[in-house]
């Protein structure tokens, strides 16, 4: 493969994946209070149970 075929296939590559590690860097972790984990938990079963009733 002649260089500029090289060239353009590093180019789509680093296309591809410097989005991937900008995502990565910009990973936060949350810092929820227990409050907010326990409104979490009681929202997610609330769901589940809408789901299992649409299901039926």
């Amino acid at each position: 493969m002649p260089w500029y075929g090289w060239t353009i296939l590093f180019i789509a590559i680093c296309i591809i994946i410097s989005p991937l590690f900008s995502l990565l860097k910009s990973n936060k972790k949350l810092n929820l209070t227990e409050a907010e984990k326990k409104v979490i938990r009681e929202r997610n079963v609330k769901w589940d149970e809408m789901d299992k009733k649409e299901k039926e």
